[in-house]
């Protein structure tokens, strides 16, 4: 698949245009010999929160993130790949709180050849420490390859819940705290939401919230600044030029959302 067409299908795989974001998941998803010893140690697990039916988070990171990243660290002069380093197993999850909208992601997963590491968890975003399932389909799988399941899937299983620090990465996709803070404010917490969000996230994790202020005009920085992130850098894509602009942290938001554009903030848990 030509850069190009990676482009288009996936937007989010602008982040690549960012070394701060490359550099963390190059760290974060290599495997040392060392570490292969710790309970769960060889688990990258993230977290598409919201996410609806939209395919996009999970397709791109399990079908093709680990060569577009091990690329870019050769290019870099970062680290080669072999007996001493690994990537670690990335494992995606899709949350909702509309179950037969997972059912469908799931379905998609299963045509695409991604059943085995990408999950549906059927949850409220401002409850999910507290309930949260694995969609029934989901639960069979993992039971049926036990060799598939990860340290999470047991936790969820066992607590119908999401402990605490789970997540080592995080995506608000396509505008989700505006539609918090705007579409759905009668029906859920937001703030609560995202505080959960946060919660659920390890210390020092990456979040990465896209085409911020695209539908309803929020403050995204000075939202997530109050539920523990911390606003690391912003990245503004020209999708008809391919220019790419660097945001700081007092960006107007009148000047995000733009049509044609393709937009990312990057924040770390605090």
């Amino acid at each position: 698949m030509s850069d190009g067409s990676i482009r288009v299908l996936y937007p989010i795989s602008w982040i690549t245009e960012s070394p701060i974001v490359m550099e963390f998941l190059l760290d974060n998803l290599l495997l040392s010999k060392q570490k292969r010893a710790i309970q769960g140690a060889d688990d990258f697990l993230i977290a598409d929160f919201a996410s609806g039916e939209n395919d996009q988070i999970p397709m791109f990171f399990i079908k093709l993130f680990p060569s577009l990243v091990a690329e870019w660290a050769k290019e870099n002069q970062k680290v080669t790949l072999g007996a001493n380093h690994r990537f670690k197993r990335l494992t995606t999850y899709s949350t909702d709180l509309h179950g037969l909208r997972l059912d469908g992601l799931l379905g998609i997963f299963e045509e695409n050849g991604i059943r085995d590491r990408a999950r549906g968890l059927h949850a409220r975003l401002e409850v999910m420490t507290s309930k949260a399932a694995l969609r029934p389909s989901d639960t069979e799988f993992v039971q049926s390859y036990p060799e598939e399941k990860t340290w999470l899937d047991d936790h969820i299983m066992e607590h119908d819940s999401l402990p605490d620090a789970c997540f080592d990465f995080g995506v608000l996709n396509n505008d989700v705290v505006g539609y918090l803070f705007e579409y759905y404010k009668t029906y859920t917490d937001a703030q609560r939401s995202l505080l959960t969000v946060r919660e659920t996230m390890r210390e020092g994790s990456m979040l990465i919230v896209t085409q911020p202020c695209s539908l309803y005009s929020v403050d995204n920085v000075e939202v997530l600044a109050k539920c523990g992130f911390d606003f690391i850098e912003g990245l503004d894509v020209n999708l008809r030029t391919g220019a790419v602009t660097s945001l700081n942290h007092d960006c107007c938001i009148d000047s995000l959302g733009i049509l044609g554009h393709y937009t990312f903030l990057v924040f770390l848990g605090v």
